[in-house]
């Protein structure tokens, strides 16, 4: 991480920014969560400090379902 230096810093961190939604009005703020709706599950993305997340809305809560280390393009190792 680039930010910060301890796990549960970062994770408080995360935590508080997902509570505010971030999604976009497009990709579902303001509206039911999925599962109320009888639709499937949304998957949403985005990066946090070195760290890319995945995470899915719920009827009371919003729940990670992949945090994994955020490698830019240009650091990438060349395909042999």
């Amino acid at each position: 991480l680039r930010f910060y230096t301890d796990l549960e810093t970062a994770r408080s961190a995360i935590s508080q920014m997902l509570q505010l939604d971030i999604r976009s009005v497009h990709q579902g703020r303001g509206r039911q969560p999925a599962a109320e709706r009888g639709a499937a599950e949304q998957l949403y993305s985005c990066r946090f400090d070195a760290l890319e997340l995945e995470f899915v809305t719920l009827e009371q809560r919003v729940e990670v379902r992949r945090c994994v280390q955020h490698v830019p393009a240009g650091s990438r190792p060349a395909r042999t």
